[in-house]
């Protein structure tokens, strides 16, 4: 039994009674402003609120995009995935190259909602609304009421999000996972003689290492701070919880490695994408963000394979797959090597594009999306370059005052410091965001708390650094410069995709004028073109419509129109070329072959018709004589069928369909008679 306490203030307790939790760090307090727990958790819904229902508006304006239900590149990549493991091949047969967790959590929504992408992006709101509450309970711990509030504001505020709600890729489960683990990392610090904790803290890393590879380096230091926390406790309870934290990672990666060994006959933690990837980053080609490497498709379907391929060639053997990860990791440090100054100065600007306000798109522009899909995207307009240098502060003033904060610290700049080796886009720096919120709110209120004290040499100083960053995080860079050519060019694809090729033509406009030498673009913007010529539904029953459209124009909008499988929209279009001009041979003929064929419009009374006045028109064409032949057949009239099959023998003997539709009525006859 624990012993009593006094309850007065200032008493030491006896015993070994735990020691009191630390206070909030920042006291947000705010001088002639009433605020309690009901205020608190009124803002907090509110928050939440917003967030939930911003999500779900996006989610509903972004059913107007072509990509609603055409996913793409990476997205069609874990689709595909997730259908494999949803049919039963929950195991595969490969090492795992991409990283497998989003798959697998697509395949069981997969499994329980069925294929509905909008079902997968509702839960994916879900997922960022836990996000902001988990965010709030980190940052309430550690600062207050208000300051958690703020915190909570931030993430809801942070615009990348709700983009990547509408993706099905894995960014909206990183921030997940991201703010759990830093509220459960701060969980165990407050309580740290519960070892128990660290292993769900490594459970959260390990599920991580699942959806980025870059969190496999963080480890050792997450397992050293396991290991150090509380500073002062024995060694035996620091060696526990390192220990427990250790098999919480292990529960998770562990069962991978080995299913990688089976299935691929070597030891890959995780993944064998790490080398490829860091080759992407640091070659002669590499400009700080994704770049298509000549010998590589840049599709996640050919990408392993691609670069397999190139390794083999260069060494000029076989290779197994951690083996090519590792020849491209060696490529990259021998071009390193070779050219210190140059990978000096490109892991510079990485490290600027990591704390950029500009979201390098990757699969899809959070900037297309917004202005052209979801205009519900311009409200929440936070971006890492405007509060990046706050968060630094507030990481130096937080950590120095508790302890328990230096969890997410440290979660935040290891994995920053991971991710700048290799190359930036949009949805790498999405685990940052939690602690990034966290912090930037820390810094807010002890500069309010410096106000109020009157301390202007910490604020000047704070505010100096500030500046700074800003200047580095807004000011802009050749990527956010950059025109948004292949932006246009995907989203013409989508449109080209979807059956829109009305739509995919400006877009593909607007990605050559971007892009002048995108071959690609020019050649997909020449099948929209032919296909609209040829089969855009719309404007070719406009152009029917038309009183002044002439017959043979008709005629050819009538091919068209089956050529898309409209046949009844054919049949209106050669009536009309048959009305306007009585000699149209061509049209009678079809109308006549659609009439006796199409059950959409069978009519043997109108077929024979058409046939007859095509053979009074070319008197001499077997093909409709035949035709005729059909229709009476078909129409019963058995004996009109055999005198037009005859005729077409007496003036062509060898004319092989006369003589099968003969063999064929005279078996049928005989059949009948039997």
């Amino acid at each position: 039994m624990a012993p009593k306490t006094t309850g007065k203030p200032g008493k030491k307790q006896r015993g070994d009674a735990r020691k009191a939790p630390p206070q909030p760090a920042v006291r947000p307090a705010v001088a002639g402003t009433p605020w309690g727990p009901q205020q608190t958790w009124m803002v907090f819904i509110l928050i939440l609120a917003f967030s939930v229902l911003l999500g779900v508006i996006a989610v509903a304006q972004f059913r107007e995009s072509p990509f609603f239900n055409l996913p793409i590149i990476d997205e069609e990549s874990y689709v595909n995935w997730a259908d494999q493991i949803a049919g039963g091949d929950v195991i595969g047969k490969t090492i795992f190259y991409q990283d497998p967790l989003y798959p697998y959590f697509l395949a069981f929504l997969f499994t329980v909602f069925g294929k509905s992408f909008l079902m997968v992006r509702l839960c994916q709101v879900a997922l960022g609304a836990m996000s902001v509450a988990l965010v709030f309970w980190t940052a309430r711990k550690l600062l207050g009421d208000v300051p958690a509030l703020l915190a909570a504001a931030i993430v809801a505020g942070y615009g990348a999000m709700y983009f990547f709600e509408l993706q099905l890729e894995k960014g909206v489960l990183i921030i997940f996972l991201s703010a759990l683990s830093c509220a459960l990392g701060v969980a165990a610090a407050d309580r740290p003689r519960s070892p128990w904790r660290f292993a769900a803290v490594g459970v959260s890393i390990g599920l991580l290492t699942l959806l980025r590879g870059n969190f496999i380096p963080m480890i050792p230091f997450i397992v050293l701070w396991a290991a150090a926390i509380p500073w002062k406790s024995a060694l035996s309870q620091r060696l526990l919880r390192a220990g427990l934290l250790s098999a919480g990672i292990g529960l998770i990666i562990l069962p991978v490695s080995i299913r990688n060994y089976v299935v691929g006959g070597e030891f890959v933690m995780t993944t064998s994408q790490g080398g490829a990837n860091f080759f992407i980053g640091n070659n002669e080609r590499a400009n700080g963000r994704y770049v298509t490497l000549p010998f590589v498709r840049a599709n996640p379907q050919f990408e392993a394979g691609d670069f397999k391929a190139e390794a083999e060639k260069r060494v000029g053997h076989p290779l197994l797959p951690a083996e090519v990860s590792g020849f491209w990791f060696h490529e990259s440090m021998k071009w390193i090597e070779a050219n210190p100054e140059k990978a000096l100065l490109l892991f510079l600007h990485k490290a600027r594009l990591m704390i950029h306000e500009h979201e390098i798109p990757d699969n899809h522009s959070l900037y297309l999306t917004r202005d052209v899909f979801v205009s519900a995207l311009w409200l929440p307009f936070l971006r890492l370059g405007l509060l990046w240098g706050a968060a630094v502060v507030g990481i130096i003033v937080l950590v120095k005052k508790d302890e328990r904060s230096i969890y997410p610290a440290l979660f935040a700049v290891l994995y920053a410091g991971s991710i700048i080796p290799f190359f930036i886009v949009d949805r790498y720096r999405l685990p940052v965001v939690p602690s990034l919120a966290v912090f930037s709110s820390a810094f807010f209120f002890w500069a309010h708390e410096k106000w109020r004290e009157r301390n202007k040499k910490p604020l000047a100083a704070a505010g100096i650094f500030i500046a700074i960053a800003l200047l580095l995080g807004l000011l802009p860079t050749s990527e956010s410069r950059a025109p948004m050519g292949a932006e246009y060019y995907l989203l013409g694809n989508g449109y080209l995709k979807t059956d829109q090729p009305d739509k995919a033509v400006p877009w593909y406009d607007k990605a050559i004028a971007a892009l002048p030498d995108n071959e690609d673009a020019m050649r997909n913007r020449a099948e929209a073109l032919r296909r609209l010529n040829g089969g855009e539904l719309s404007l070719l029953v406009a152009e029917a419509q038309k009183p002044e459209t002439t017959a043979p124009e008709l005629l050819d909008l009538g091919k068209q129109f089956e050529q898309l499988g409209q046949i009844k929209l054919a049949v209106e279009a050669y009536e009309k070329a048959a009305a306007k001009d009585p000699d149209l041979f061509s049209a009678h003929a079809r109308l006549g072959y659609l009439y006796t064929t199409r059950p959409e419009v069978k009519n043997m009374d109108k077929a024979l018709r058409h046939l007859q006045r095509a053979l009074e028109i070319q008197p001499d064409n077997l093909d409709t004589l035949n035709a005729i032949g059909n229709c009476q057949f078909m129409a019963g009239n058995t004996v009109e069928a055999r005198k037009a099959w005859e005729q077409i023998i007496l003036k062509q003997p060898d004319n092989g369909a006369a003589k099968q539709n003969l063999e064929m009525m005279e078996k049928s006859r005989a059949s009948g008679e039997k």
